[in-house]
């Protein structure tokens, strides 16, 4: 992995690909060997809690195969890895399911080797999260598992691929703050997984003084709001922290409902965000009012609302939310599986009174 001087370390197409330190081979339980990258090959990173992971390696492994193409499915972030080997072995593929060497003492998300030194590095976001290596041992493109890698795949595989176009796209798509900001919010979600409360906010507190812009990154605001959320001591603090919150990204009607559902179900007291949280809801009320085609944020609208009126006790409130639910489930246009979940959610709001 090489980086420009001066800047922040990361992974490039043209860069030479990391060690790909494995552990277990999940078919077999196996101890992996050692991956020597002498031919063109494909390296995908996911976790069994990605339903939509293992299928598309199925998929684009038997095309890799078909052009001699071996790929590597490397398990990253598994807490379970009895459930992992059990996915995986479910799994006919033709790719080669590991999982990646992690400090056994480690707690939180086990982010391995691979995880921080291919998925981080080159700042992908999602899983499953592909890489191509030429033959040389060099990162020739990178992104999802999905139909965008097949005309690299055959490129890369014919020796006619433009590994400096696909550098600099990739700089252009991703920066260096994007790969710095998901290392920092990555510890913090670890820390905060360890149940280590006094990292989590000792981290907060460092990117908070040394990366100001972090103020406008959602994912970052979510996790010190958790954090506040998380104990009594700093309650009011979260309550002032949501109402900063969803002002920040007060165009985001989305966000402001998930910054909304965290205060409500980590059981901050209400009077600390009640006001905020009912101006924040008219305002995404007028917002979807604009999305009537779009059914999920009118359902996590009244979802949210629902449990906000049951927190300030406005019962009449909570069952107009409900009957909007019921409405929303009839419409000839929700799927059946669709109507079966709302109305799990609506049981479930009534057993949470």
């Amino acid at each position: 992995m090489t980086s420009n001087p001066g800047s922040v370390k990361r992974l490039l197409p043209g860069d030479a690909a990391p060690a790909l330190i494995l552990s277990t081979n999940l078919a077999t339980g196996a101890h992996s060997p050692r991956v020597v990258f002498n031919e063109t090959s494909i390296v995908v990173l996911w976790n069994a809690g990605c339903s939509g992971c293992l299928p598309a390696i199925a998929t684009y492994s038997r095309a890799a195969k078909a052009l001699g193409v071996p790929m590597y499915g490397v398990a990253i972030m598994v807490r379970d890895l009895d459930r992992t080997i059990e996915i995986a072995r479910q799994t006919p593929t033709d790719a080669l399911l590991a999982h990646e060497q992690v400090d056994p003492a480690q707690g939180g998300l086990s982010r391995g080797l691979v995880t921080r030194a291919w998925l981080e590095a080159s700042g992908q976001r999602g899983i499953p999260a592909a890489f191509l290596i030429d033959s040389g041992g060099k990162i020739a493109w990178m992104g999802p598992l999905d139909d965008a890698i097949l005309d690299p795949l055959r490129a890369v595989f014919d020796g006619a691929w433009d590994i400096e176009a696909a550098r600099r796209h990739w700089e252009n798509d991703v920066s260096d703050n994007d790969v710095i900001h998901l290392g920092i919010r990555r510890d913090i979600a670890d820390a905060m997984l360890a149940n280590d409360l006094e990292r989590a906010r000792s981290l907060i507190d460092e990117a908070e003084r040394n990366r100001p812009e972090l103020v406008h990154d959602h994912e970052f605001a979510m996790e010190k709001l958790i954090l506040l959320a998380a104990v009594p001591e700093t309650a009011a603090a979260a309550g002032g922290y949501y109402d900063t919150c969803v002002r920040t990204f007060a165009d985001d009607p989305l966000q402001t409902l998930s910054f909304t559902d965290c205060v409500l179900h980590r059981k901050v007291p209400v009077e600390m965000f009640s006001q905020a949280a009912h101006d924040a809801l008219k305002r995404v009320e007028h917002q979807i009012d604009g999305m009537a085609d779009q059914l999920i944020p009118r359902l996590r609208f009244h979802f949210t609302s629902a449990r906000l009126c049951r927190r300030l006790g406005d019962e009449d409130g909570y069952q107009r939310c409900v009957d909007a639910l019921r409405a929303l489930a009839a419409n000839e246009i929700t799927s059946f599986d669709l109507k079966q979940r709302i109305a799990a959610e609506i049981h479930r709001l009534h057993e949470e009174r």
